[in-house]
């Protein structure tokens, strides 16, 4: 079984794969979303999110990006 860090690869190359056929690219970003989901058993469920941020400080921000934290090979 491949690790999870090796799937999300794999599913991202799967994308590039799709836009250098010259598929849709909307498409291809949904098909490898849905897939993201699935692998990480995070499928989303309407309302959940916005609850679960309902109740923070600044409960509709979205999360800042971290500028240290890089994808490293």
């Amino acid at each position: 079984m491949k690790s999870t860090e090796d799937q999300v690869r794999q599913i991202i190359k799967d994308y590039h794969f799709q836009l250098d056929l010259r598929q849709n690219g909307g498409a291809a970003a949904v098909q490898a979303m849905l897939k993201l989901q699935v692998l990480l058993s995070m499928e989303w469920i309407e309302g959940a999110e916005m609850k679960a941020r309902s109740s923070g400080p600044n409960k509709f921000d979205a999360p800042k990006p971290d500028a240290d934290a890089r994808i490293k090979d």
